[in-house]
């Protein structure tokens, strides 16, 4: 008996690419980040004892040095998207999906693909815009669920939870 194939198409969006390249993963290590700068200067006491003026200069320097990374990062994380989308030309952003039982195959209008089997999906989280795929031993698939039809996003669903199971963080719809 041969699997159900759930397919679906959409073009690649800035948004898409902002929004898959901004996991939790990166947004933990900016918060450690901020929180090492943070403490860096906050620690940085002087030999005598501290006066109320010396605390307060020293944290409002410290929030300012904290915003300032966290601006320069997301400028750079922006502009670095951007550079890639000039670089990914229109029949590359233009996206077909098929999903079986044995595996997920993402194509392009090239003629590129990949296929990951359902044996290296370490688990799959979907937020309201798209079911974000991480892949043993590191990596991450993103696929905007507008690519499906509400019915085939049941179907999609279902199969998600019956080869992961407790690893298919999905939202209830």
């Amino acid at each position: 008996m041969e699997s159900e194939i759930i397919r679906g198409s959409t073009v690649i969006t800035l948004s898409d690419q902002i929004r898959a390249s901004w996991s939790a993963r990166s947004k933990f290590v900016l918060g450690v980040l901020m929180l090492v700068i943070s403490a860096v200067i906050m620690f940085d006491v002087p030999r005598e004892a501290p006066t109320i003026e010396y605390v307060a200069v020293t944290a409002i320097t410290a929030a300012g040095t904290v915003l300032l990374f966290a601006a320069v990062l997301l400028l750079v994380r922006v502009i670095l998207v951007l550079i890639f989308r000039l670089r990914l030309g229109a029949d590359r952003r233009d996206m077909a999906y098929e999903v079986s039982s044995d595996s997920i195959l993402v194509r392009d209008r090239t003629g590129s693909s990949v296929t990951t089997p359902w044996s290296v999906v370490r688990r799959v989280k979907e937020s309201r815009n798209a079911f974000r795929i991480s892949v043993k031993p590191m990596g991450m698939r993103y696929i905007p669920k507008r690519a499906f039809s509400a019915g085939d996003l049941v179907s999609l669903r279902k199969l998600m939870v019956e080869k992961l199971s407790s690893a298919a963080k999905l939202r209830v719809v």
